[in-house]
């Protein structure tokens, strides 16, 4: 949050004068990847840290569309949609989901045996896995539990994609229809 803020001063300072598309590139790749980096693994559950994190973009939105004054209710939310940018609470989900199916699929060296327990042919649809129950909110909000239920609530068109590509398009689907 706090490098993402002053990254943001930073081209807000050095970039007020130029085009709407050079301002909303530069927060694509030159603050948002602080905000995100290594979210996979620090992605927050309670709503004070996944607000002052959205706040970030929502700065970046004004700045882009270069509008401090409107203060009427949902304007930023307009702004942020108006530019095609994904919340960022949604963007590190995908991306958590995008890491489990590079585990499912040995994409990277962690033991997916250790993690992973596929579930029995009771669970509706395909590529489902155990929840593990939690017994502590730690534990709970955790990669694997979250990610876990977050993966099975996934349509089975979605889990069964065979490169993370095809995963990443399918979410994009799924995402579109809710």
């Amino acid at each position: 949050m706090g490098k993402g803020n002053k990254t943001l001063g930073f081209i807000r300072r050095n970039l007020k004068d130029c085009t709407k598309p050079v301002k909303a590139a530069a927060y694509s790749t030159i603050v948002r990847p602080s905000v995100e980096y290594a979210s996979t693994v620090w992605d927050p559950t309670k709503q004070a840290k996944i607000k002052a994190i959205e706040q970030v973009q929502k700065r970046a939105a004004r700045f882009v569309n270069n509008n401090y004054t409107d203060r009427t209710p949902g304007c930023v939310t307009k702004m942020v949609t108006s530019l095609k940018w994904e919340s960022l609470e949604d963007r590190r989900k995908q991306n958590r989901l995008c890491m489990l199916f590079k585990i499912q699929h040995d994409l990277i060296d962690i033991d997916r045996h250790q993690y992973l327990t596929p579930n029995d042919s009771r669970t509706r649809g395909k590529n489902r896995f155990f929840q593990e129950r939690a017994t502590t909110d730690a534990f709970g909000q955790s990669f694997f539990p979250r990610t876990i239920r977050d993966w099975n609530q996934l349509p089975t068109s979605a889990t069964s994609a065979d490169t993370v590509d095809g995963f990443r398009a399918a979410l994009k689907a799924c995402s579109a229809k809710i």
